[in-house]
């Protein structure tokens, strides 16, 4: 198995990108920077798709039966009846794909749920001049969000706070307005929503622009795209997407260049989402497994999506959908939750399950593997700018469950624990707060 992209590479700081400044795909002068807008086509996205400009990179610990698609993109979600927008070009977005709350994180002790947009200040000339850049923004949150401007070296500037109370003001109009102007050199800066909420229902919208005289670039100086998307069951068997439909997991999702050659593999997750980030431009195939005769693909039809072509910084999402073949007549026999066979059956499965335990942490955490198999072991963590602060050859390990304790004292940050098992490489992203 060829090793997955090195995902932490697209969020690369000046320091560690440093030409790459250079080479900002796409500049102009003016960016809108709306949640829920798409730049590459002038689109605002539907609701129940992803957001392919922000990006969920911190969130509390969810409850029980909730997941959350920490570096992935941010749900684009429907708007609540009692929510004004913000601006024609925006749309709500949240962190899980509906507008309720399933989390109180009201209090400042907890942590907020962070959702980041990246851009690039330019210089085709390599120079270091700064170029001033004007903040323009309307804001409406579900209850109360932050924004803030980070960096190449990772400063937050506070940009506008709402009245930390609870009340519907923060999301009808009049919006909040913000405008400022900063003179800022050249690199990779990064737009932060912070967002609190006290139950009922959740989500955060923010329109605006940022504008020039130099030149400006959406995501980061780096050339790279994305794929995101969801798998279901079709449970209500019409052979369509539709609201009742199911999200499923564990289902093995594989990328293929245009040679056919296996660029990356990962599964859906709880949410049924799947997640490959750092996709260099190119034509590329995706391809869910469904290694069991009592599934079927619905959408696309042969399980797999091919000629997709992926450009620099451009977000590609591409959705599969499933059903149990006694549906096949219409009309649902068996509960629309049956699961698929468990990953260790699926042809195209790693040879082992890792699991993090707490994520976020403080820093301490257990790692559990389960290990189909006889296999070496090696264990690193390294931050997103690819240092590698932890590594750790666990020698020859017996089928079975494994647990290994870490107190890595690590700075606040999301960081990427990689686990090599034989000719397999397993990814997951830790947060630490």
């Amino acid at each position: 198995m060829k090793q997955p992209l090195p995902w932490f590479f697209a969020l690369c700081l000046l320091a560690v990108c440093g030409g790459l400044v250079a080479q900002c795909p796409n500049p102009q002068n003016t960016l809108n920077i709306s949640t829920g807008f798409n730049p590459l086509t002038s689109t605002v996205g539907q609701p129940n798709t992803f957001d392919p400009m922000w990006r969920l990179v911190q969130s509390p610990v969810p409850p029980p039966g909730w997941n959350i698609n920490l570096g992935g993109p941010a749900y684009i979600i429907p708007q609540s009846s009692s929510w004004h927008a913000a601006g024609s070009s925006s749309q709500y977005i949240n962190a899980f794909n509906t507008n309720q709350s399933v989390l109180n994180n009201w209090s400042l002790s907890t942590l907020p749920y962070i959702f980041e947009r990246e851009f690039c200040i330019c210089d085709p000339g390599g120079g270091s001049d700064p170029s001033p850049v004007a903040i323009d923004f309307s804001l409406h949150a579900d209850n109360w969000a932050e924004v803030y401007l980070e960096d190449p070296a990772g400063n937050l500037t506070l940009l506008y706070s709402q009245q930390f109370q609870y009340t519907t003001a923060s999301f009808l109009n009049p919006a909040d307005q913000y405008s400022g102007t900063y003179n800022l050199t050249p690199g990779t800066y990064h737009l932060q929503l912070h967002l609190r909420n006290q139950q009922v229902v959740m989500g955060v919208a923010l329109d605006g622009t940022l504008t020039s005289s130099g030149l400006i670039s959406d995501l980061g100086c780096h050339p790279y795209g994305a794929i995101a998307g969801i798998v279901r069951n079709d449970c209500d068997g019409d052979g369509s997407v539709s609201s009742g439909d199911a999200m499923k997991n564990g289902v093995p999702v594989k990328l293929y260049d245009a040679s056919n050659n296996l660029v990356a593999s990962t599964f859906s997750d709880q949410n049924g989402f799947y997640f490959f980030e750092s996709v260099p431009a190119g034509t590329y195939r995706v391809e869910e497994i469904l290694n069991d005769p009592d599934w079927q693909a619905v959408l696309p039809a042969s399980g797999a999506h091919a000629g997709i072509v992926v450009s620099e910084v451009e977000m590609a999402q591409l959705d599969f959908l499933n059903r149990h073949v006694s549906w096949a007549g219409g009309g649902n026999t068996v509960p629309c939750a049956l699961p698929l066979s468990s990953p260790e059956t699926l042809e195209g499965a790693p040879s082992a399950i890792m699991r993090l335990f707490p994520n976020p942490s403080d820093g301490a955490f257990q790692m559990t593997l389960e290990l189909f198999s006889r296999q070496a072991v090696v264990v690193e963590v390294s931050d997103l700018k690819g240092a590698v602060h932890h590594q750790q050859e666990l020698g020859t390990l017996s089928a079975g469950n494994h647990q290994l304790d870490l107190d890595l004292h690590l700075p606040a940050g999301i960081y990427l624990c990689r686990v090599t098992v034989g000719n397999d490489i397993l990814h997951q992203k830790l947060q630490v707060h």
